[in-house]
């Protein structure tokens, strides 16, 4: 009765909770003409003040110098299909056609057979219809419950799908942002992009981690709230009221190389969809793996080929910054990280 009372609600209630605010038309913003709009003045503020508290906060382009003087570069991404920011400016593309290896996060295109399997199987993104389970089940805020049901209603798979996907299914689609729907199919994100590049330059390349590799770990992990601290997280970026009119500022403060700015907002966009105590709980569980641990992980794998030199390091600009960030971790292993300002960032 429970299950039939909600789908009842949900058929009721879609016409009016439609992802609305996600419209082609209002995806096609002009972010210079827009900017402004998505941030009140005393919010700004804070994150401001963070941000400047932020180490290696400003910069998303560093030059790598080996101790024996190798050369290499590293760009922080943001995992976007927006044509401002897939638009690399020229001495950025210009080393990556130089590179001998370009090392993204993730190379899909490589792997075994398995690999691929265990992507693509149906274990990994739906759960065992035999075992009932609702998404009111996880136990998060009921607004974050409707932003979710919301996602998958706007892609075409009832929004009852949540109830149906595996924490690994729901995270794939909250990864990419509603506008991105719309290129899907068509525009690369920038890192995939990168690694096109790389491939027509005649570069090698190293993916610094498996395909499969976040599936595995949550499986490996199920019990430890992993998996739903970091649902919490990208399902309060799908917040109406806060996301739609901020995103246009967004894509300028990541072309500003606002780094540190992006990761205050990060807590921010958190907080207003639960407790600051919950907020600051997710977050740290979320960075935990997705950032301090993969950043030691990917250090491992490319420390041997920084110090041959020539790659072209791509990765999300908010492995960059923070104590555990990349640039801190390279200089603590003896690497020289100098940042390299591009055209229209901030000095």
């Amino acid at each position: 009765m429970r299950f039939v009372l909600a789908a009842l609600l949900w058929v009721f209630a879609s016409p009016v909770a439609a992802q609305y605010w996600a419209s082609q038309e209002a995806c096609a913003f002009d972010p210079k003409a827009q900017y402004g709009d998505g941030f009140e003045r005393d919010v700004l503020k804070e994150l401001t003040a963070t941000a400047r508290q932020t180490q290696n906060g400003l910069g998303r382009y560093w030059k790598i110098t080996a101790p024996n003087g190798a050369v290499s570069h590293l760009l922080g991404t943001w995992h976007s299909t927006r044509i401002e920011v897939l638009n690399l400016p020229d001495q950025v593309e210009a080393e990556i056609a130089r590179a001998r290896l370009v090392a993204p996060e993730i190379v899909y295109t490589q792997g075994d057979r398995n690999a691929v399997t265990l992507r693509l199987k149906a274990d990994g993104f739906f759960r065992d219809p035999n075992r009932p389970f609702q998404l009111e089940d996880y136990g998060f805020p009921d607004e974050v419950n409707l932003w979710i049901r919301q996602r998958t209603d706007a892609i075409g798979w009832d929004g009852a799908a949540g109830d149906f996907l595996t924490p690994y299914g729901l995270l794939s689609l909250l990864f990419s942002h509603p506008c991105d729907d719309f290129a899907y199919g068509f525009y690369p994100i920038l890192d995939d992009r990168i690694q096109m590049l790389g491939e027509l330059g005649g570069a090698q390349l190293l993916s610094l981690e498996p395909p499969e590799a976040l599936q595995r770990h949550l499986m490996k992990n199920q019990d430890s709230g992993l998996a739903e601290a970091m649902i919490l997280n990208f399902a309060s970026y799908l917040n109406p009221e806060l996301y739609a009119p901020g995103t246009p500022d967004l894509v300028n403060y990541y072309l500003w190389g606002e780094i540190g700015f992006l990761r205050a907002w990060d807590l921010k966009v958190v907080e207003m969809a639960m407790e600051p105590v919950l907020a600051e709980e997710v977050l740290r569980r979320t960075d935990d793996y997705l950032i301090d641990e993969r950043n030691a992980n990917f250090l491992q794998k490319i420390r041997p080929e920084l110090e041959k030199g020539s790659v072209f390091k791509a990765v999300g600009a908010f492995h960059l910054p923070g104590p555990k960030g990349l640039v801190t971790l390279l200089r603590s292993l003896g690497f020289e990280v100098v940042r390299v300002p591009l055209p229209g960032e901030c000095l």
